[in-house]
């Protein structure tokens, strides 16, 4: 199987959301028998040496989720995030009930006793703490900080996860996006950002294109501006609205805000690809 076609697998297989409807419905499944908590999560596991790196590098991306967010005020959760790290793939499917593709999940939803969150995760996914971690987690805390109120965009989302994975695990999305856009062949920022399921036909240029704004617009633009667009998001604006207003004194239009970001990604992208 191709680097690519491995990428759509992870894509489907490890990211499950459960809201607020099917909440009711969702079952805590049988958990690993040793408990480890920190300031922040509950660690279920069965390995000590994997449980307590899992519970320190927990700790680590919430803290750089938080700060890449911008977001200033934003203590400790009151109910703590549970993290299952069972033994096995096989053991966790057994345990979570989830289809046989699944390979980790993420569940967040609002109780009336506040926000319930949760991570199953296995022991035998390859990059599990550098990858995999990072990325689902992000998904978790995103949903905390937009909370009931805010937007949180499907773009916004799935590209920040994957940003907070760093640059090595989505470069190959990122350098198969740069190339759709070469030829002209690619999503249009205005057509990403009002996106609300990925695409079934174009699932790679998706994930590319979301990682890759979000990338521009962290590390190439001003970090206020993001600040301030992630600020509209959780006030709940739009996010062309929210984009808008926080980039409106340096692009004229969303057209020159594209044209820029295609000229990011050919130069950092597209020129790699000629490189190989």
């Amino acid at each position: 199987m191709t680097k690519f076609g491995l990428f759509i697998v992870f894509i489907y297989a490890l990211f499950c959301f459960s809201n607020s409807s099917s909440a009711a419905e969702y079952k805590i499944p049988e958990l690993p028998r040793v408990k480890q908590e920190t300031k922040n999560f509950i660690i279920y596991h069965h390995n000590t040496r994997k449980g307590r790196f899992l519970a320190i590098r927990a700790e680590e991306i919430r803290k750089k989720v938080i700060k890449d967010s911008g977001v200033k005020k934003f203590g400790s959760w009151k109910n703590k995030c549970i993290i299952a790290l069972y033994k096995t793939r096989e053991e966790y499917l057994v345990k979570s009930g989830m289809q046989k593709w699944s390979g980790a999940c993420a569940v967040s939803y609002h109780t009336e006793q506040g926000m319930f969150r949760m991570l199953l995760l296995c022991e035998d996914t390859p990059n599990l703490f550098n990858h995999y971690l990072p990325h689902e987690l992000t998904h978790v805390i995103l949903a905390q900080i937009m909370g009931t109120k805010g937007n949180l965009p499907l773009w916004l989302n799935e590209g920040l996860a994957q940003y907070e994975e760093g640059w090595e695990k989505a470069a190959n999305i990122k350098i198969s996006a740069a190339m759709k856009i070469k030829n002209g062949n690619y999503i249009s920022i205005k057509e990403l950002i009002e996106m609300k399921n990925v695409p079934n036909d174009k699932v790679i240029l998706f994930y590319g294109e979301s990682a890759s704004f979000v990338e521009y617009l962290l590390d190439v633009q001003p970090k206020y501006r993001f600040t301030k667009m992630f600020s509209s998001l959780k006030n709940g604006k739009s996010s062309f609205d929210a984009i808008s207003v926080a980039y409106k004194t340096a692009f004229s239009s969303f057209s020159a805000m594209e044209r820029e970001w295609n000229k990011h990604m050919l130069r950092r992208y597209y020129e790699i690809q000629k490189i190989k």
